[in-house]
C-alpha cells in the first residue's frame, strides 16, 4: 500500500501499522525510518501526534537523549492529548537530566507539576527534583521534595532510598536527631538486603555508637552483618556489635 498506492485515504494509516509492525518484531532501525518518513508525507494525519511519541521513544529507547528531546519538544508544540503530552513532558525531563542538563530538567518536572498536579508519577517527579537540589547544594529544597515523594504513595524500594536520602540531608543540615529517625525509618523498610537499607544502617550505626548508645548501635550492626552480601563487610559489623557489646556491660 505505501509503496504503490501513495494517495490512498488510508496510506498514513498503512504507513503507521508498518513502523510499528517492524518496532514490534524488533527492527528498530527499520521503524524509526518509517516513523521519520511519515512525519515528511503525513503533517495533517490524525496520526501525527502518536507516530511523533513513538519516535520519540524510539529515540529513547537507543539512549539517542538529544533526537529524542527534540521530538518530545515538537510533540508539546502540538498541543496533543492530555496522556500524551503528560508523557512527552516528562520524558523531556529525563531526557534534559540525562543529557547533563540538571537546571533545564528541573524547570521542566516543575512545569510537569504546574500542569499535570498529582498524578501517578509524582512521586518519581518529587524524587528526581530532590535529586536535582542535592546535587547543586540546596539541600533545604532537596529535604522539601523528598517528604513530598513520601507522601506520594512510592514503591517499596523507592521508599526506602527516599528515607535514606532523607537522612543524609538532614545531617547535612546538621539535624542529626532528624537524620537518625530517617535511617531507622528507612532501616525498618521490607527488602532486607536493599543497598539503600544497609546504607541506612550503617549510618544509624554510626551515629548511635557517636552518642553512645551502644546497645542500640550493636544491634543496628548485627541486622548489618546479617543481611549484606559482602563477607568482610559482614565480619567487621559482627566484631563492631561484640566490642559494643562489652562497653554496654
Amino acid at each position: 500500500v505505501v509503496s504503490q498506492f501513495p494517495t490512498y485515504e488510508s496510506a498514513d494509516r498503512a504507513q503507521f501499522l508498518l513502523g510499528d509492525a517492524q518496532s514490534q518484531t524488533g527492527q528498530d532501525e527499520q521503524a524509526r525510518q518509517t516513523y521519520e518518513q511519515f512525519l515528511l508525507l503525513f503533517t495533517d494525519s490524525d496520526l501525527y501526534s502518536q507516530v511523533q511519541f513513538r519516535l520519540a521513544m524510539q529515540y529513547f529507547g537507543s539512549e539517542d537523549y538529544l533526537r529524542a528531546a527534540i521530538n518530545f519538544t515538537g510533540l508539546l508544540e502540538q498541543e496533543p492529548d492530555e496522556n500524551t503530552a503528560c508523557a512527552s513532558r516528562y520524558n523531556l525531563a529525563l531526557c534534559r537530566r540525562l543529557l547533563g542538563q540538571d537546571e533545564a530538567a528541573l524547570l521542566e518536572f516543575e512545569q510537569y507539576r504546574q500542569i499535570h498536579g498529582s498524578d501517578e508519577r509524582s512521586a518519581e517527579v518529587a524524587y528526581q527534583m530532590a535529586e536535582i537540589h542535592e546535587l547543586a547544594g540546596r539541600t533545604t529544597q532537596a529535604v522539601t521534595e523528598l517528604k513530598t515523594a513520601l507522601t506520594s504513595s512510592p514503591g517499596s524500594p523507592l521508599v526506602i532510598e527516599l528515607k535514606y536520602r532523607l537522612g543524609r540531608c538532614n545531617e547535612q543540615l546538621g539535624d542529626v536527631g532528624l537524620a537518625l529517625a530517617a535511617y531507622v525509618d528507612a532501616a525498618s523498610g521490607s527488602g532486607k538486603g536493599d543497598a539503600y537499607r544497609l546504607s541506612a544502617l550503617a549510618r544509624a550505626a554510626e551515629i548511635y555508637e557517636e552518642r553512645k548508645e551502644y546497645a542500640q548501635a550493636a544491634t543496628a550492626y548485627r541486622d548489618l552483618a546479617a543481611n549484606t552480601g559482602d563477607p568482610s563487610l559482614a565480619t567487621a559489623a559482627s566484631e563492631r556489635a561484640s566490642q559494643l557489646d562489652d562497653f554496654s556491660r
